[in-house]
């Protein structure tokens, strides 16, 4: 009967001896948890001896409180067989007793027959002894209680249905409860599908030193407590850790891991992530991520591209790291601004996209290698403060930070976050032949910061040629070379009263820092010292008076900001972030839609969608909880989940600059002269057209209105076969659906809808 059910025979048996009772007969088979020998209509007391066979009156033969598995192989043995008293009529009403059924789903065979089973709810503080156990339903720690398994114990959790998605097995801990593993702890499970695992809504979880976790997904909700974990190896877990006040991690290994933590002090010092995703994130007002002498290899398990994704830390110290092998290797979004900002004696290499990515993120980078990754080594975005400081003592090449040899730019940077301190470094590509693969590519606006970039006392090496190095070459201010001696920079007056300033807060001396911040703003108005001087106006606000208010205001209406068109940007941007600290959210997200409703720039709405982004989640993990629930005006961009929004970010950063590092989904299976989606879709101001040519050929783009007007016509003239791309931008035009249209050699070749929603 029960074999042609949900539940194996062998599965059955096991589950029906260690509750002391039987499910319901019927589907879909529901559980009356009541008291042994009272059992659910249609099954049969344990203590009654079934007619025609001898029954099982004691199911704990030893004593020891468990019922093992060979005491319910025993009992099966024994029930194994149909009886017309106990049980509805099966369709062929005749079985013949015999030996419990084999299964191979437990992967192990020596402990099969001493196996403890749990499941139900643990109502007062329990110690468990070494052995090993299995979790074939949910086990319940309660409210204040005290779960403990000793050292050497073996966990073993896994559905008790085959099919069908209810009810999962896993540990879950309420409230004010505690689960503790001894040392030398192995967890797995045969399921790996979410939710198995353990779920921890409690006070304290702790895992004793060299213990195993595989297979595992382990969720911890906790504020309260602090979580230590040394020595110990996970594989193929998915560890999600939420509001954690204090996490260190220390001598661990990590092999097919996705790991997601939302904690205040952070501390990983000496592990190993191999084919594995970690996604840190600063959380509370007290937050610090301290990542050292930790090697990350490999691509990881996730839809995330990163090695290493860091984001919302207000202080951080990355240092003596690998970084081999991976997707996009490194990561850092939002962070720095109010602490330590330090990424020191690292290497990143063999990435198969990007080295180093920095989204709107103060950082300092030193003696670090960034070599030989397919795509940038470099990136930087969104307003990021940046100083590349090599060792200007250097003799030889490997005697300072080198960014080298990588696929395409050495380094890529917009407007406003190109370094503002950059010396002695080694930026090298002696095969940087190819108009992709200039050594520094940097938007440049001649209305914008300074006259130049200042890229002096750096080494560049033997086949240096300013023209094809630099891009645009008229940008940079690049000489003297650094040839690997010490040198003496002369300073201009504007870097004089920055490096002043710093002073000052280095000394902790944080108003007179901020005045003469302040001073340089307004003496040095078009200087790239007076960006960075705004910038650390908002970083040591915390330290000074910290009244954000005030601050917004300044950034926004002192005249010595307003009246330079591109500091009063910078100005504006960082207003917001005060909004954002103040968590006036919805101001904050406001301004935003405001930027892609107008956006200055493809950069900058393509920022505006990854900032909105990433405030609906501080919005929703904020302490207060103020506005947590509030939704913009363009709910499109609210954020479908912590994934969803990390992978589009990161494919949108991957459009900057505007000439395409990636090809998009869809484009290798085009046929000759066949038109892509354009994306995104629909669109506020810009988008991109693909197509796609087997032979050389005439090609015209046009677009028209729905009333099929011709609004505008893109003569691309005599393109290459490959992959081609076309900036479009809906300036003049009106909200609504438009066809766009490619012509190959002028023939019309394949058409299009989209559209713009302004």
């Amino acid at each position: 009967y029960f074999s042609g059910g949900n539940y194996s025979e062998q599965l059955f048996y096991w589950a029906s001896a260690a509750r002391g009772y039987l499910p319901q007969k019927n589907s879909p088979w529901e559980y009356y948890p009541i008291a042994l020998g009272l059992e659910n209509d249609g099954g049969f007391p344990y203590a009654t001896v079934i007619p025609g066979h001898p029954g099982d009156t004691y199911l704990d033969d030893d004593g020891d409180g468990f019922v093992q598995m060979g005491e319910a192989f025993g009992y099966a043995n024994d029930m194994n067989c149909w009886t017309d008293e106990y049980f509805s009529t099966p369709p062929v009403p005749v079985f013949t007793p015999q030996s419990p059924a084999q299964t191979n789903e437990i992967p192990f065979t020596d402990d099969l027959l001493n196996l403890a089973g749990l499941s139900g709810y643990v109502t007062a503080n329990t110690t468990l002894p070494s052995r090993s156990y299995i979790i074939a339903d949910s086990l319940n720690v309660g409210v204040g209680v005290t779960l403990e398994f000793s050292d050497n114990s073996e966990i073993y959790v896994d559905r008790n249905q085959i099919t069908g998605t209810l009810p999962f097995a896993r540990i879950v801990c309420l409230e004010e409860s505690s689960l503790i593993f001894g040392e030398n702890t192995l967890a797995t499970t045969t399921n790996s599908q979410d939710p198995v695992g353990i779920v921890h809504y409690g006070t304290i979880f702790e895992i004793g030193d060299k213990s195993t976790f595989y297979k595992m997904y382990i969720s911890l909700i906790n504020n309260k407590e602090n979580l230590e974990v040394n020595d110990c190896e996970f594989k193929d877990n998915k560890i999600l850790l939420s509001y954690v006040e204090n996490i260190h991690i220390q001598n661990c290994s990590f092999v097919n891991v996705y790991m997601n933590s939302w904690s205040g002090i952070q501390n990983y010092i000496n592990n190993s992530f191999t084919n594995s995703n970690f996604i840190p994130r600063g959380w509370n007002n007290t937050n610090h991520l301290y990542l050292t002498d930790c090697s990350f290899k490999g691509i990881g398990t996730s839809v995330l591209d990163c090695q290493l994704l860091a984001q919302f830390f207000d202080s951080y110290e990355v240092s003596n790291n690998e970084f081999i092998n991976g997707i996009i290797a490194v990561d850092f979004w939002d962070c720095g601004w109010e602490g330590k900002h330090i990424f020191s004696n690292n290497t990143i290499s063999n990435a198969l996209k990007d080295g180093l990515i920095l989204n709107n993120t103060r950082i300092d980078l030193s003696d670090n290698i960034i070599h030989d990754n397919s795509w940038y080594g470099l990136k930087l975005f969104n307003s990021s403060e940046v100083r590349l400081q090599g060792n200007k003592n250097a003799t030889y090449v490997s005697e300072t930070q080198r960014i080298m040899d990588n696929g395409q730019y050495e380094i890529y940077s917009d407007k406003e976050s190109f370094p503002i301190y950059m010396r002695f470094n080694a930026i090298i590509d002696e095969d940087n032949n190819s108009a992709d693969d200039q050594l520094i590519y940097a938007d440049y606006d001649v209305t914008g910061i300074g006259s130049s970039y200042d890229v002096r006392y750096n080494y560049w090496g033997e086949n240096f040629t300013p023209a094809e190095d630099l891009f645009p070459v008229s940008a940079y201010s690049w000489e003297p070379v650094f040839n690997l001696q010490p040198k003496t920079v002369a300073k201009t007056d504007a870097e004089i009263a920055y490096c002043s300033a710093q002073e000052k807060q280095e000394q902790e001396d944080y108003a007179g820092a901020k005045s003469e911040y302040k001073q340089v703003v307004e003496l040095y108005p078009n200087s790239k010292y007076a960006h960075s001087s705004l910038k650390q106006l908002y970083v040591i606000e915390r330290y000074e008076a910290n009244d954000y208010n005030s601050l917004k205001q300044y950034f926004r209406n002192s005249p010595d900001i307003i009246v330079d068109s591109s500091l009063a940007k910078l100005g504006d941007f960082l207003a917001n972030r005060c909004d954002i600290k103040l968590e006036n959210y919805p101001e904050a997200i406001a301004w935003f839609e405001n930027v892609l409703q107008n956006p200055p720039s493809f950069a900058d709405s393509i920022y505006a969608v990854i900032d909105i982004g990433n405030t609906y989640e501080r919005m929703e993990n904020s302490n207060s909880g103020k506005n947590s629930n509030y939704v913009g005006a363009m709910p499109q961009y609210k954020p479908k989940s912590e994934i969803a929004h990390l992978k589009n970010s990161n494919y949108l950063l991957s459009l900057l600059p505007g000439k395409k590092t990636s090809l998009p989904k869809g484009i290798a299976s085009l046929k000759s002269g066949e038109l892509l989606q354009n994306i995104p879709n629909p669109f506020t101001q810009n988008t991109q057209i693909w197509y796609k040519l087997d032979t050389e050929a005439d090609v015209t783009i046009s677009v028209y209105n729905a009333m099929g007007q011709l609004v505008k016509t893109y003569h691309e003239g005599l393109k290459a076969s490959g992959t081609h791309s076309l900036d479009f931008s809906a300036d003049n035009l009106g909200k609504g659906l438009y066809l766009y249209s490619i012509s190959i050699n002028g023939v019309l070749s394949d058409a299009k809808k989209m559209t713009i929603a302004k």
